[in-house]
């Protein structure tokens, strides 16, 4: 997190964005867009408080993703003792 925020700095500007490219297999779908965006604030030199802070927003970008169809086509693990919904 050092890095976006010395980049940031560097051009006098108090936010960067940081996107991380997450090529990991997936084996369920993915959530909701909200649970990959992230706002980060850095900790500056020398300022326990400072009036204008440095934030980063890390956003995460699912690659890596298989075909919308094959996910019609698997079987998702179910909780103990609950029963599975036969297909229609």
């Amino acid at each position: 997190m050092g890095q976006p925020t010395q980049y940031a700095a560097a051009d006098g500007a108090r936010l960067s964005i940081l996107y991380i490219l997450d090529m990991s297999r997936k084996t369920s779908p993915i959530g909701v867009p909200e649970n990959y965006l992230f706002t980060l604030q850095s900790a500056l030199h020398g300022l326990t408080n400072p009036q204008a802070p440095s934030l980063v927003a890390a956003i995460v970008v699912n690659g890596n993703l298989p075909t919308p169809n094959s996910w019609s086509r698997r079987r998702t693990p179910t909780l103990p003792g609950h029963p599975r919904p036969e297909p229609a």
